[in-house]
């Protein structure tokens, strides 16, 4: 028996372009991907204050990312 599990992304950039085009390759590839998006380092914080993300791709480049503290958290 297989047992697929979703798979929480945060997608995080201030372009709108990059976000889409990501966004839409990894529902190709995969239906089991849960993919929330967020314009700045801020609103990524307030995601994972609500609900932790298995992967986070993140513009460092984009408002307020820069002084966010980046760790890996088990």
């Amino acid at each position: 028996m297989r047992v697929d599990k979703t798979i929480s992304i945060i997608i995080a950039d201030d372009d709108t372009l990059y976000p889409l085009g990501l966004k839409s390759f990894l529902q190709h590839h995969n239906k089991n991907y849960k993919i929330r998006s967020a314009v700045n380092g801020k609103e990524v914080l307030e995601m994972l204050r609500k609900e932790k993300a298995d992967i986070v791709f993140m513009d460092y480049l984009m408002p307020t990312a820069a002084e966010m503290p980046l760790e890996i958290v088990n």
